[in-house]
């Protein structure tokens, strides 16, 4: 879908390098006018092994946020973010990796945003338990029939520092 960023509409899209094996994210200005393309396509992402890309807005429309995971050899139950802020023109302004705090299997990322001041923020789903990714676990209840459902989760909000990619826990 189309996004307007700084009085421009893009259409954003993935194109795979056959010889790298990786995934490279562009930005194509189009005329909203005419049904045509307004300049070269601007390569955003080409140079790590992303995938599954996700975009927003901060409240102003001033930054751009790029999130997209990221598999490291050796590192399988572990997940990485990759966060990327550009702002006019598709400018970059930071990068940066963060390795969550949880193993793959336990969490869930529910959404993100990013604020006017360029910090990203994550909605995580953490899961208490490892019996997979069950949100209710029925108990037996001691001396009755009945079943006891049991959460097995709970949800926190991780701000990230765009530079550093330290990140602080909130659990709600």
């Amino acid at each position: 879908a189309p996004l307007h960023f700084h009085d421009t509409t893009y259409l954003f899209y993935r194109d795979i390098e056959q010889d790298r094996d990786n995934k490279r994210l562009f930005a194509q200005a189009i005329n909203t006018d005419t049904p045509r393309v307004a300049g070269d396509p601007i390569c955003l992402i080409g140079d790590e092994d992303l995938y599954d890309y996700s975009l927003t807005q901060s409240p102003n429309q001033k930054i751009l946020l790029i999130k997209g995971l990221k598999t490291l050899e050796n590192k399988e139950d572990s997940l990485y973010l990759s966060f990327h802020s550009v702002g006019e023109n598709l400018q970059s302004l930071n990068r940066t990796l963060v390795k969550l705090p949880y193993p793959k299997s336990r969490i869930t990322v529910r959404d993100f945003c990013v604020d006017n001041r360029g910090i990203p923020y994550l909605l995580l789903k953490v899961y208490d338990s490892d019996d997979g990714k069950l949100d209710v676990i029925k108990t037996k209840v001691e001396g009755s029939w009945r079943k006891k459902n049991t959460v097995n989760y709970h949800l926190e909000i991780l701000t990230v520092n765009p530079y550093t990619g330290a990140f602080a826990i909130n659990k709600l």
